[in-house]
């Protein structure tokens, strides 16, 4: 798997060629000396289409499974990239060339073999699934802020989002919250999700690291413990659980969400 820290990067515009580059020269062959062949990529028009957006993972998952393969030169990436990707990508809309570009990362943060486009396929469907969800929560949260706050008070709760996974300061232990749950999601800075469902539960289980609650009468919540430090997220990757490429797309999304608003 690629270790590099993708949220070091300085993603540019046509983010689109600059993150597969980047990954493909982190298996690039220096020594390859094979020169570089048309691959003739089908595409969709337009990109931004559901139809043109499934085609374009199709080919950067068929590009991926290519150079891992064949061990292409950095040379043959960028004629590739050049010739085959560019022409395509640099003429789409930034919001839709970002999207992708935050997908391909991931998955490329995810996964380390390239050669399964059906399995990879369907966790690129898991990861627009999670993007989408992560980008209406993150709109709600900054269209509130935009109302209620100025700048300042915006780059101080995006700051603390992005390091924190659950802003714990407006709440205390033993605190008493008679109408409960939606009581504690304004005090997290949190919306209030449909009770059973997948968010719910894994917004639940999100909260477990950082403090301990229990269910009081109705509706009510006390707050037990809150700890000095969160516990360890569990990694359950080797089990099939891919939820770990979360924390990418989140700082990504606020990042890029709060600086298109100032």
């Amino acid at each position: 798997m690629c270790s590099r820290d993708w949220r070091n990067e300085k993603i540019t515009q046509d983010r689109v060629c600059h993150i597969l580059k980047t990954q493909l020269y982190y298996m690039a062959d220096n020594e390859n000396q094979n020169a570089y062949e048309t691959l003739q990529l089908k595409w969709v028009f337009p990109i931004e289409s559901t139809d043109g957006m499934i085609q374009a993972f199709k080919n950067v998952i068929f590009l991926l499974d290519y150079v891992q393969k064949n061990k292409c030169s950095k040379y043959t990436i960028d004629k590739i990239i050049e010739n085959e990707i560019h022409p395509i990508t640099s003429g789409i809309r930034d919001e839709y060339d970002f999207f992708i570009a935050g997908a391909i990362m991931t998955l490329c943060s995810t996964v380390d073999d390239f050669s399964n486009e059906k399995e990879l396929m369907e966790l690129v469907q898991e990861i627009i699934g999670k993007f989408i969800c992560l980008l209406e929560e993150a709109w709600k949260l900054f269209a509130s802020d935009s109302k209620e706050g100025n700048e300042s008070d915006n780059t101080q709760r995006v700051n603390s989002i992005i390091e924190q996974d659950v802003d714990i300061a407006n709440i205390e232990e033993g605190m008493f919250l008679p109408k409960g749950y939606k009581e504690l999601c304004a005090l997290l800075h949190e919306t209030p999700l449909k009770s059973g469902s997948n968010s719910y539960k894994a917004q639940l289980k999100r909260w477990a690291r950082y403090f301990k609650m229990e269910k009081g009468r109705g509706r009510s919540l006390v707050i037990l413990d809150i700890y000095d430090e969160p516990l360890p997220a569990d990694d359950g990757r080797k089990k099939g659980n891919r939820n770990i490429y979360l924390k990418y797309i989140e700082t990504i999304l606020l990042k890029y969400i709060y600086y298109r608003q100032v």
